[in-house]
């Protein structure tokens, strides 16, 4: 197990603080000012609740749920219940830090865990949507390992966390983009050519 460890360790200095200057730390930090409590996903889905029509609806609340789930098993239950220390703590003056995203444990990452539950809902709405969410998604795991939030397997756990969720909301409420049970999908009648010469034959009233 210690080659795991020490993978984490590696990746984690990989991508904290790099690169390195004010346009990277400004990113960071916007993403997860965004992401902070689950913001941005929440006001993204009371977007979709406004325009998205009846089936909107469904995605928004679903969605919304599934973010709620994420933030509260992450940040008020299993960070409490491992207290793994952040980066910050466990290496001292090694780790580039933004001051402001600091929190006593990491694991596993809320924002990450926030974002992958959200995902699943928001992908949906055509190509720009999906890059869209996506991008901000990974935004949001790489300014946990920039900022010195979080470590790589932090942000993973908060991943599985997240889709455990999605998965929860999922069979609380139902399936947002399934049609409803019992719903049926009239189909064309195929015309019968009757044979030259033979009379179609009526069907019996």
């Amino acid at each position: 197990m210690h080659w795991l460890w020490a993978a984490d360790d590696s990746l984690f200095h990989l991508f904290n603080g790099h690169p390195s200057g004010a346009p990277a730390r400004a990113a960071a930090g916007l993403a997860l000012f965004l992401s902070s409590g689950g913001a941005c996903w929440l006001a993204l889905f009371l977007l979709v609740f406004m325009v998205g029509g009846r089936r909107g609806r469904r995605v928004a609340l679903t969605g919304a749920v599934a973010v709620l789930l994420a933030h509260a098993v992450a940040a008020w239950g299993l960070e409490g219940l491992f207290q793994r220390a952040d980066p910050s703590l466990s290496f001292s003056r090694q780790v580039f830090t933004l001051p402001a995203f600091q929190q006593r444990f990491s694991f596993p990452a809320a924002r990450a865990a926030e974002a992958v539950a959200a995902v699943p809902f928001l992908s949906r709405g055509g190509p720009a949507a999906t890059g869209l969410v996506w991008t901000l998604a990974a935004a949001v795991a790489w300014g946990e390992l920039y900022a010195g939030a979080a470590f790589p397997s932090d942000v993973l756990a908060g991943a599985i966390v997240g889709l455990a969720c999605a998965g929860s909301a999922l069979w609380l409420l139902g399936n947002p983009f399934r049609r409803r049970s019992g719903q049926v999908i009239p189909l064309p009648r195929r015309i019968r050519r009757a044979s030259p010469g033979v009379a179609p034959v009526r069907g019996r009233r």
